[in-house]
This record gives C-alpha cells, structure tokens and sequence, in this order.
C-alpha cells in the first residue's frame, strides 16, 4: 500500500502540495497591504511605464528628466582657447555611471579649418594684400628659396614624390603637376630641370586619356550639373593645361643646347606616340617635322623619324 502523506502535505491528482507554508506567505502578504499607507493616484499618473499585457510599455506623456534640464551654453572664451591650441570639440557620449562625458581631439593641419588662422589678418586685409601683390610675390619667393637650399638627391626624391602622388591618384593630386613643371622650368641645375620635365612627360603618358578633351562653353557653365560632371570638369580643364604647358616647354627646348634638344625631343616623340589622338597633336607634328632634317645631334633626328615611323603604321 502506498505510504501516509505527512500531516503538513495533502495528495491531490497524485501530487503534493506544501499547504500550510503557503497560507502563512498569504496571511504575511495581507498584513504588509492592511499596513501601507493609502497610495495617491498622483503616483500612477506619474509613472513613467505603463503596464499592458504585463510588458512594460512608454508612456504616451513620459518626459525624462534630463530631457527638462537646461542645455549647457558653449562658453565662447573656451571655445576661443580650444582653437587657438589646436583642439576640437567632439560629441559627447555615455559614460560608465550613465552621464554624459565631453570628448575633446587636436585638429588636422591638413586642411583649413575654422579657428586656425584666429590671429593672423582679417579677410579683408588679406584681399587688400592680394590686390597689391605682395601676399603672392612673398609666397613665390618663400617657395623658391626652399627650393634652391634643397640638395640634388632631395630635389631627385622630390620629383620621384611628386610623380608617384600623381599616379597614384591623379584626380585628387592634379594641383602637383605644377609644383613639377617649376622644377623643369625654373630650377638652377639643368640636371634636375630634364629629370623634372622628362618625369612630366612619363606622367602625362601614363594619364593621357583615350579621347580629346573639349573644354565646355560659356552655355554649358551656365547650366547646373551634378557634382562628378563638375568635378570631371575641373579635373580635364588642369590636365590639359598641365600637358599644354609641357608641350610649350618641350618646344622651347628645341633652341637650347644639345642635350636640351634631345631630351625635347624624346618628349614630343613619347607624346605623338601615345597621344596621337590627343590634343595638341598638331603642335607636337610641326615641332617634330624639322627635327628629321637635322644634321646634328643623330640621336634626335632618329628619335624623330622613329615616332613618325610608328605613327603610320599605326594609322
């Protein structure tokens, strides 16, 4: 026969249920209410949840509490220090103990920004400096003073920099061509100045592109376009004047000295060959159809009768 239940247990349906602590936790949880003061309703409306279906849920008219703290106002004197030591103001985030902790970082040199020039002239001082002429004159001699104390090797790490940054993104460093172009044309060392120019050369080849870029009209500028036509725009309008501009150098050189002439005409011989549909192409025919008559140096003339070569049996 099955056992006895206990005396503080009672069998139902074959299972056991502890009755008499049950009853003390009701008659325990009963006092605890008859004791509680009364409860405002002002504490229900109050609350910030409301309870559906046993899930918290927000609640139509909840204000959080920071929500009605005043904002800090930005203190203009910080503001003031923090750009003239170079720092920025960054959001602010959480931190560990739930407030909200200001983060603070140093600017980038790279790019004007606003704040960095707080102590030097007004716009206006710098526009009436412009007009004079002596903000670029002192800048082109600045520029050029840091250029000749420059050794040879610097100047040939310079130019070797320049024509990597250029090939490695030409759109963003188009602006570098000119800075390679016053080492072809202005430099003291004629070494460096063909170093320069046939580096010039070797870059524009390598970005010549495969149609002949045509600059737009006045009734084209004037109509709105998106942001990559715009900046396709500027791009075409400095590459073409950077490859006009050495074509223009290539054909001076063509009157200096041997070794001048022949580093001209290797250049107008790597452009007719690999822009032969490129612009100025009949600039470049006209300098080149003299050098094949030369009598001296041989090297330039063969040089120039080799591209004709190539370009008809291309053609």
């Amino acid at each position: 026969s099955p056992p006895n239940p206990s005396p503080g247990l009672c069998s139902r349906s074959g299972r056991a249920l502890h009755v008499q602590p049950l009853r003390s936790t009701a008659a325990s949880l009963g006092r605890d209410l008859r004791a509680r003061p009364p409860t405002s309703r002002s504490f229900f409306t109050g609350l910030p949840l409301l309870m559906k279906n046993g899930i918290a849920r927000p609640g139509a008219n909840t204000t959080q509490p920071y929500e009605r703290r005043p904002r800090r106002a930005p203190d203009a004197r910080e503001a003031d220090q923090n750009a003239i030591k170079g720092i920025r103001t960054l959001l602010p985030v959480r931190d560990d103990k739930g407030g909200w902790a200001r983060r603070t970082t140093k600017r980038k040199r790279g790019k004007n920004q606003p704040g960095d020039n707080l102590n030097s002239a007004s716009p206006s001082d710098r526009t009436a400096g412009t007009k004079k002429g002596c903000g670029q004159g002192e800048a082109a001699a600045q520029e050029a003073a840091a250029t000749a104390n420059l050794t040879t090797n610097e100047k040939r790490a310079a130019i070797a920099k320049l024509a990597a940054q250029l090939l490695q993104a030409p759109h963003k460093h188009i602006a570098l061509f000119r800075d390679l172009h016053q080492y072809a044309q202005k430099d003291p060392v004629p070494m460096i100045q063909r170093l320069a120019l046939m580096s010039e050369v070797a870059v524009l080849c390598d970005l010549i592109p495969a149609y002949r870029i045509r600059l737009p009209t006045e009734k084209e500028l004037a109509t709105q376009v998106s942001a990559d036509v715009s900046a396709l725009r500027a791009y075409e309008k400095a590459f073409l004047s950077s490859y006009e501009s050495a074509v223009s150098l290539l054909r001076r050189w063509l009157r200096f000295d041997d070794k001048c002439k022949l580093a001209a005409v290797r250049g107008l011989s790597a452009l007719l060959s690999k822009g032969r549909d490129f612009n100025c192409r009949d600039a470049i025919v006209q300098a080149l159809v003299p050098v094949c008559n030369w009598h001296e140096p041989d090297a330039a003339r063969h040089e120039a009768c080799k591209a004709f070569e190539e370009l008809f049996a291309s053609d």
